[in-house]
C-alpha cells in the first residue's frame, strides 16, 4: 500500500493578518489626526489660540516619526525615552493609538516580547520593554554608573547628554522618590565627567536645574 507522507498545510493568513493589523492601525492614526483637527477648528477661545504647545505643533504621524525601530539589540533606555517625548507631543485621548502604532516600529526579539499583550498606554508599554531588554541592575548599580560617567574623545556633546538622561531614567525607575536629588547628582557627575575644555564655564551653573546646565553645554 501506498503511504502519502503528509504535507503540512501553510498559513497564508498569517501575512494578510498583519497587514490588515498595520492598516486597521493606519486607520486608527488617521482617524485620531481627524479628530485632532476638528477638535481646533471648535474651538474658539483665546486660550486655544494663543497656546503654543507641542500638541498645536505636532500630529499624531509626526509624534511616530519621531520613533526609531527597536530590535532588542539596541539601548532600550534611549528607546523608551524616545517613547515618552512621543508621548508628550499628543494630547491624551491619542495615547492609545500612539502606543499601538508604535509597537509597529519594533521587530525581530522586541516584536516577540508585546505580542501577547495589547498596550494601550506608553508607560506600560516601556516597563515590558524595560523588564525583558534593559540591564538588571539595582539603584545603587546605576547611581556608580552615573558616579563614573564621562565624555568620551571626540564624543559629541548631545551624545553625551542622552547616555547621560539615559542613567537618570533608570535611576528614577528604580527609585522615583527623590528626583530632585538625583537631579542633583546628575548635574555633579555631568560637569565632572565633561572635558575639561567645558568644565569651568559650567561650573557657576552647578545650582542651576539640569534642563539648563545641558542647554548651557549645548551653547559652549
Amino acid at each position: 500500500m501506498e503511504t502519502r507522507a503528509k504535507k503540512h498545510p501553510e498559513n497564508p493568513e498569517d501575512p494578510r493578518r498583519l497587514e490588515r493589523e498595520c492598516e486597521l492601525l493606519m486607520q486608527e492614526r488617521d482617524a485620531a489626526i481627524a479628530q485632532l483637527v476638528a477638535a481646533r477648528k471648535e474651538s474658539n477661545s483665546p486660550q486655544s489660540i494663543h497656546d503654543n504647545t507641542p500638541v498645536d505643533s505636532f500630529t499624531l504621524k509626526e509624534a511616530l516619526a519621531t520613533i526609531p525601530t527597536f530590535n532588542g539589540t539596541e539601548s532600550v533606555l534611549t528607546f523608551t525615552r524616545a517613547c515618552t517625548r512621543a508621548r508628550d507631543l499628543v494630547p491624551p485621548s491619542a495615547e492609545a493609538t500612539l502606543t499601538r502604532l508604535i509597537t509597529t516600529h519594533l521587530r525581530g526579539r522586541a516584536a516577540t516580547a508585546v505580542e501577547d499583550e495589547r498596550y494601550i498606554n506608553i508607560a506600560d508599554l516601556c516597563t515590558r520593554l524595560k523588564k525583558v531588554f534593559g540591564p538588571q541592575k539595582t539603584v545603587d548599580h546605576y547611581r556608580g554608573d552615573m558616579a563614573n560617567i564621562y565624555m568620551r574623545e571626540e564624543e559629541h556633546i548631545l551624545d553625551y547628554i542622552a547616555r547621560v538622561k539615559d542613567i537618570r531614567n533608570a535611576i528614577i525607575d528604580c527609585d522615583a522618590s527623590t528626583i530632585a536629588e538625583i537631579d542633583n547628582l546628575t548635574v555633579d557627575c555631568f560637569t565632572r565627567g565633561i572635558i575639561p575644555q567645558l568644565r569651568s564655564g559650567l561650573r557657576p551653573l552647578l545650582r542651576s536645574t539640569l534642563s539648563q546646565v545641558f542647554d548651557e553645554a549645548i551653547e559652549l
